[in-house]
């Protein structure tokens, strides 16, 4: 009897230590599925840029993050050994991230869209002639106006950068989710819900900024 007590514990054993190395194997696969969607995400994202010239986007993992739940800033595992530099264009899957606005050999800090100190010039997807401004704030919140007082812009409309300033055309920001009026009554003011989740970014593509043009 001892011994078959003893014989089963050790079948016991090894069950319980094939299940977890079963189950460590289920969720790395989990892992290498979800990253590869990852990444085909950011590919098709840079697809969606109009960019003339040649550049090297830089595929990076996320590797640190300011304090909270948002990734208003964070720092990456690519610098300027690959080819990172200040106000590269930072992009997530889906859509913007931000731009680097530091850099040092093997890494890069960068600052997102939804940081109260950032800005991103947009048109309307469905009309470009309807461009405005969009702000991050202390909320995380992504917010803005449109220049043209008579806009039609409505909720559900989506926003892509319009290529004026820092960002190259055609990267999809957001949807917009509320349309009001400024403070002052003179412009449209819309609400705007990012397309990439500022909650959880693991890889993000680095594009070289848009060359200076005389």
């Amino acid at each position: 009897t001892l011994i078959r007590s003893s014989e089963i514990r050790e079948e016991n054993l090894r069950l319980r230590e094939e299940k977890e190395a079963l189950s460590r194997q289920t969720i790395e696969l989990q892992l290498s599925r979800e990253e590869m969607t990852e990444l085909q995400d950011l590919r098709q994202t840079l697809n969606s840029i109009d960019r003339s010239g040649d550049f090297n986007p830089v595929t990076a993992n996320v590797i640190a993050k300011n304090p909270g739940n948002w990734f208003e800033m964070f720092t990456i595992d690519a610098g300027t050994r690959h080819g990172v530099q200040k106000d590269s264009v930072v992009i997530g899957s889906g859509g913007l991230v931000g731009r680097v606005y530091e850099t040092g050999g093997s890494w890069a800090k960068v600052i997102s869209i939804i940081d109260n100190s950032s800005s991103v010039s947009f048109q309307i997807l469905r009309d470009g002639s309807l461009q405005g401004i969009l702000s991050g704030s202390v909320t995380n919140e992504l917010s803005g106006y449109l220049f043209d007082p008579d806009a039609e812009v409505v909720v559900g409309d989506q926003l892509i950068t319009s290529g004026i300033g820092l960002y190259p055309q055609g990267i999809l920001i957001g949807e917009v989710t509320a349309v009001g009026r400024t403070p002052d009554l003179l412009l449209k003011s819309v609400e705007v819900d990012p397309v990439v989740n500022f909650q959880r970014l693991n890889k993000v593509l680095v594009v070289s900024p848009q060359p200076f043009e005389e």
